[in-house]
């Protein structure tokens, strides 16, 4: 992965106009359209007191993910929305996005427990959509059964002390 990734805290909302992700439920709620119009992720984030962040490319946004207290667990802190611009996809951005969440959970919460509700479309089109394979390789744990009723699935993830430092000698893992 080519070097110039900035990671920030973001608080343009109108820089998600242009952002476009590859799943078109995860779009609708980014951009509040269709049944989200009201509870869209501007509003989520706001409700939710979740601290957002962007990933540039330059002066271009790839990337974007909130993180903020686990409220059913206070030792943890969750992801409460990640997102990669379609442009960016299958390019070790996100991964190296978990990465840069560990370490902020590490050192700015002072936590180790990372939790995350894995996002599952098992109705999407053209085919289903599934997160929890890329979790999973992330080093996350499921933390229920997937039944179907919902579309998301409970993971969490121990971090070690420094693992990012280890993380970042990894053979082919973008250094960001």
């Amino acid at each position: 992965m080519k070097q110039g990734f900035v990671y920030r805290p973001f608080s343009d909302f109108g820089q998600l106009d242009a952002f476009v992700c590859r799943i078109e439920e995860v779009d609708d709620f980014i951009h509040s359209r269709n049944q989200y119009i009201n509870n869209g992720l501007v509003e989520a984030i706001h409700e939710t007191e979740c601290t957002p962040y962007g990933v540039y490319d330059n002066d271009k946004l790839a990337a974007f993910f909130a993180l903020r207290n686990d409220p059913k667990n206070k030792d943890a802190v969750e992801i409460a929305f990640l997102a990669v611009d379609r442009h960016y996809d299958y390019r070790g951005l996100e991964s190296a996005v978990i990465r840069e969440i560990i370490r902020i959970t590490e050192n700015e919460y002072g936590l180790d427990i990372l939790t995350v509700e894995a996002l599952v479309l098992r109705r999407h089109k053209p085919r289903p959509y599934d997160a929890v394979g890329f979790y999973l390789k992330c080093g996350f744990i499921r933390a229920e059964f997937f039944d179907g009723h919902k579309d998301t699935l409970s993971m969490y993830r121990p971090i070690i002390k420094g693992e990012q430092a280890i993380n970042s000698g990894i053979k082919g893992s973008p250094n960001i």
